[in-house]
């Protein structure tokens, strides 16, 4: 019986935590936005260390006060929009090339959130800048069929080849 209401009790905790948090410009607009769909890792398939200082340099994002954000599969030419908290970072129409699986990427200072929202799934993505921090990569891949969460977002400090 004391496991029985032990199950029920957590099977509640769980089901009532929240996924969504409220994020407030500093234009004063508050967004709320999915936290879920985050992941860390550096064990997929990787370009050598003189490609990546390359790409890097290419895009003056050496500094640590600097990450890459990179759009990858599933931008099918909804707009997409991605600010930070402070500042709009870009605005347009996106495509996923097909050949390599990415519509874009850009380079973001690391010191504030950034917020991705695209016009099909109306539903924003939140990039935390403690996250950017550690992390020089940034992969953002959305899914169009999931439209409460579309996003999955992997941080790492690996460049996939592009």
């Amino acid at each position: 019986m004391k496991k029985i209401v032990f199950l029920i009790l957590l099977s509640t905790v769980i089901f009532s935590c929240t996924t969504t948090r409220t994020v407030t410009t500093k234009s004063g607009e508050s967004i709320e936005v999915n936290t879920n769909n985050v992941y860390f890792r550096d064990d997929f398939t990787k370009v050598s260390d003189q490609t990546k200082a390359d790409f890097l340099s290419k895009h003056k994002a050496n500094s640590d006060a600097y990450s890459m954000l990179i759009l990858t599969s599933g931008y099918k030419g909804e707009i997409v929009k991605v600010n930070s908290t402070s500042s709009k970072i870009y605005e347009g129409t996106t495509y996923t090339v097909k050949s390599n699986g990415i519509a874009g990427y850009m380079r973001v200072k690391n010191s504030d959130d950034i917020l991705i929202t695209d016009d099909y799934t109306k539903q924003t993505a939140l990039i935390s800048a403690d996250h950017l921090k550690k992390y020089k990569f940034v992969y953002v891949l959305k899914d169009n069929a999931n439209k409460k969460q579309p996003y999955k977002i992997t941080f790492s400090n690996s460049l996939r080849p592009l």
